[in-house]
């Protein structure tokens, strides 16, 4: 039988993250920046997008396609811990790491798969 007392508690005591993630082409430093509350599940989801040509950044499939898996990095770039975080203050403070992070790619020379990102 199912302990629903059990999974609630072991839901509730998880930590809770907020991510910044990206998708980075290795060889020609193009990036695609997002946020996220749910970081696992997006990261799976771009990883089958790409692999399935199905992302809505054709030119990052057409990228992939061409450079192939082994140039592309699908990962969690910078993460908030929200455990501590009122439900008010999650989205300022994603956005203000989604900025931060932005700009520190600008600095580094990336160029960006999401236009509205680069500027």
């Amino acid at each position: 039988m199912i302990d629903r007392k059990k999974i609630k508690k072991e839901y509730k005591e998880t930590v809770r993250a907020a991510a910044v993630y990206v998708v980075i082409n290795k060889e020609n430093k193009r990036v695609f920046i997002g946020k996220t509350r749910t970081p696992a599940t997006v990261l799976a989801r771009l990883n089958f997008e790409l692999e399935r040509g199905s992302h809505p950044h054709k030119n990052m499939i057409e990228d992939y396609n061409v450079c192939g898996k082994n140039n592309f990095d699908v990962k969690i770039y910078t993460e908030l811990d929200i455990s501590k975080l009122e439900e008010d203050e999650v989205g300022e403070k994603l956005n203000q790491l989604y900025e931060t992070s932005r700009n520190k790619l600008l600095s580094e020379n990336y160029s960006f798969y999401n236009s509205r990102a680069g500027h």
